[in-house]
């Protein structure tokens, strides 16, 4: 499903369906629609439990791996990285599989491949520049922007999307915060390739720059080069809040926030230019895990108690925490243009990395050689145990083509795999305890053959016969001759050329052709391979003579 809207468009939607004032996270990129932002609209993952009511397949998919927290925490797709200007430490944070997750397994469940994803369909202008919104619940300035594009042999219905199937297509600063419709956005206009068009997977960081690196990732899937541009913007309003002693800026602790020991929760206030002005964390433990939100309310209270209060508002004006009743306390701030921010940051979640998977791989001498490295981060002292299993693309559950367990460490373990047949693949990676998945599409080429040309290939009888015509109409029966060689038609058909690929044609000539991995061949037939002389045994499809039982060699080959 694709969704075609204007800036102007979703704006107005936004009115309609009330869009909620509450702050609970950051941001997520609103037009071109993020991944979960799609999600969290189409609703249903609440009930039933069984997630049958959520209507889209590749949301109920999600749901099915990770549950509710990547919906519930739709604007927290966020990751620390220290070293963030280092492009490769954001992605030894963000391994591939967990790329649209922001690096959070609690939220892999958008990563899985899915040919149900919704996509934005997007126009570039003149100067090939769309339009991103992003919905900046809690500006964060200073920050920079990166805009990565897949590339255009990526297909998110077959596979994750990994570092390797992307490329940077644009880079910005800080930018300015609009209001619209009395909600805080970041207006941004980001170049894309000219030369691209169709679907493709926008992905957007927005990296904050402080000392603890705090980064926001998001997938958008969209579809490049139709539509209309909407050519006049929607008006920026300029906001002039009232002033109130205390203006009242959304609940305390919101939905789906339940941390568990060795979790921290982050509380944050911002001005209305997104700088930061106050900042608590707390670390959950065995001992306050049941009553955290009334410790930090504490802690809030005795050090910023002039900028934030926690509680309930009182009819003297008083606001006052309310201990028995967690959910009626809201956050109170000075200024209705400021906002606040209470995260949970969930432990650092052990990771199986992969390195050395290629895309494409060609048969060499019957075989294909895969050399890959898996490595733990985040385990410390503590081996991941891990299963890697292989199965080409569409086939069944179960029909693996490799298996091996394994117990990954952060020494990086090397490991082989042989494939012997030409197709398309799917790498699985399961780690046991935590059930986090990944998967990698490749590719592996049939080996390369003697062209059909080399040995001159021909029948003297073709000459008996007319040439092939592809206007002309043929019964079943008919023959005609066609590169050097009698082919007999197996039904009635116009417009199909003969070649020994083309289950229409029958070839007549008695000659020894070479070897097709596309071709079929029956018990007894003869081919030419690597300069032997091959008969089959048995009936077979894409089996190389020189590395299946299905072959017999009959001896060197010597061109007639």
């Amino acid at each position: 499903m694709s969704a075609i809207f204007s800036v102007r468009s979703l704006v107005s939607a936004a009115i309609l369906i009330g869009i909620s004032q509450q702050v609970l996270a950051h941001g997520f990129v609103e037009f071109p629609k993020a991944r979960q932002q799609f999600c969290v609209n189409d609703g249903g993952y609440w009930w039933p439990a069984d997630g049958s009511g959520i209507p889209n397949l590749a949301c109920r998919q999600a749901f099915t791996e990770a549950g509710t927290v990547q919906f519930v925490q739709n604007n927290e797709f966020s990751i620390n990285v220290s070293d963030y200007n280092n492009l490769a430490a954001v992605k030894t944070a963000i391994p591939n599989g967990l790329l649209c997750a922001g690096g959070d397994t609690a939220k892999r469940g958008l990563d899985l491949p899915s040919a149900h994803y919704q996509r934005s369909t997007v126009t570039p202008d003149a100067n090939n520049q769309i339009e991103l919104l992003f919905d900046a619940h809690t500006p964060h300035n200073p920050s920079f922007w990166q805009f990565f594009l897949s590339n255009s042999d990526f297909n998110s219905a077959n596979e994750s999307l990994s570092w390797e199937k992307l490329t940077l297509v644009d880079e910005l600063q800080d930018q300015p915060i609009v209001i619209i419709n009395g909600k805080k956005f970041y207006r941004i206009m980001v170049t894309l390739p000219a030369s691209r068009s169709g679907d493709a997977t926008l992905y957007t960081r927005w990296q904050r720059d402080d000392v603890v690196g705090e980064g926001f990732y998001n997938c958008s899937d969209i579809r490049i080069g139709a539509g209309t541009v909407d050519p006049t913007p929607d008006p920026i309003p300029d906001p002039t809040p009232t002033p109130d002693a205390w203006v009242a800026a959304g609940a305390y602790v919101p939905t789906g926030v339940n941390p568990k020991a060795g979790d921290e929760i982050w509380f944050r206030v911002f001005s209305a230019q997104g700088d930061e002005r106050v900042f608590e964390r707390l670390t959950i433990t065995p001992s306050n895990v049941a009553n955290w939100a009334q410790e930090l309310a504490g802690v809030i209270a005795a050090s910023h108690n002039a900028q934030v209060q926690v509680g309930v508002k009182q009819t003297n004006g008083a606001i006052v925490f309310s201990a028995t009743d967690i959910v009626t306390n809201q956050v109170w701030l000075q200024a209705a243009d400021q906002s606040y921010r209470l995260d949970l940051k969930s432990a650092p979640s052990a990771i199986v990395a992969l390195t050395g998977l290629a895309s494409e791989y060609t048969l060499a001498e019957g075989k294909a050689q895969l050399q890959l490295s898996l490595s733990a981060t985040n385990s410390p002292n503590q081996a991941i145990e891990t299963q890697v299993r292989v199965q080409t693309l569409g086939a069944p559950a179960g029909a693996w083509v490799f298996e091996q367990n394994l117990s990954v460490g952060e020494t990086v373990q090397a490991l082989a795999i042989s494939l012997t047949q030409a197709g398309d693949y799917v790498l699985h990676i399961n780690q046991a305890v935590s059930g986090q998945a990944q998967q990698f599409a490749f590719k592996v080429n049939a080996e390369a053959t003697t062209p059909p040309t080399a040995c001159g290939i021909s029948d003297p009888a073709a000459g008996q016969y007319a040439a092939w015509n592809a206007s002309n109409a043929y019964q079943m029966g008919d023959k005609v001759a066609h590169a050097q060689l009698v082919w007999q038609a197996k039904w009635w058909q116009q417009g199909s050329e003969p070649s020994s690929n083309n289950e229409a044609w029958q070839l007549v000539s008695v000659v020894t052709q070479p070897w097709s991995a596309s071709m079929g061949y029956p018990q007894g037939a003869q081919v030419s391979y690597q300069d032997k002389l091959w008969q089959a045994k048995w009936w077979s499809r894409n089996e190389v003579p020189s590395a299946s039982s299905a072959w017999t060699d009959k001896g060197a080959y010597v061109c007639p």
